[in-house]
């Protein structure tokens, strides 16, 4: 199945800026578990607009959708998640490389929290939005993002430290209009790859831990 002439991903990017925003405070959250919470309930709102603008193409739109999709995501990329828990743990041993650490993790996430949200437009737009295999398509989601996005985190992280260099007026209009501009090619470049991705990891998802 084709996909349709995608819109504008300014419009996209725009729309789920704040939360990404949101996205980058939770490795700085000193309490383990936490701040995975908090970015659970950041991915959720994510999803919740995502599909939103995409209505004309997801049968349904609940909490509940949002939820497994989110789950589907986060389980899939668990092991990570454990290995930055005892990264957060030894933050109170050795505060100076864990600072340096938070730095990077936090900019890798406003580059991930983008890329989820381009591969979710991507999959509504697919027709691969549905309630009965939303936790797959989570899972599938954050398995395209880490393989095929990798580089498009990376490059959405380096245009995030550019633009967002200061944290005054961080939520600027004119800067983030700035923001969306200089990565929408890069999102343009990633749309196909991104859609073959979640496509492939739809029809052989991992195994079930």
């Amino acid at each position: 199945m084709t996909e349709d002439p995608p819109p504008d991903d300014r419009e996209l990017v725009l729309g789920v800026l704040l939360e990404t925003i949101g996205a980058t405070a939770t490795p700085w959250i000193p309490i383990p578990f936490v701040d995975d919470w908090f970015l659970s309930r950041f991915l959720e709102r994510i999803t919740r607009k995502v599909l939103a603008r995409n209505a004309a193409t997801v049968p349904e739109n609940t909490p509940q959708l949002h939820d497994a999709i989110v789950a589907g995501y986060t389980s899939e990329g668990s092991s990570s998640l454990a290995v930055f828990a005892i990264v957060s743990l030894g933050r109170f041993l050795v505060r100076k490389l864990a600072v340096v650490l938070d730095v990077k993790k936090s900019h890798d996430l406003f580059g991930e929290s983008i890329a989820y949200a381009l591969a979710l437009d991507v999959a509504a737009r697919k027709r691969l939005v549905h309630p009965l295999t939303a936790r797959l398509l989570g899972r599938a989601i954050f398995r395209a993002v880490q393989g095929t996005g990798k580089g498009l985190v990376q490059s959405i992280a380096r245009a995030s430290q550019g633009v967002f260099a200061s944290k005054k007026d961080a939520g600027d209009a004119s800067r983030r209009e700035r923001f969306a501009a200089s990565i929408a090619g890069d999102l343009a470049k990633a749309r196909a790859e991104l859609a073959a991705a979640v496509e492939r990891e739809m029809k052989a998802p991992a195994p079930e831990a």
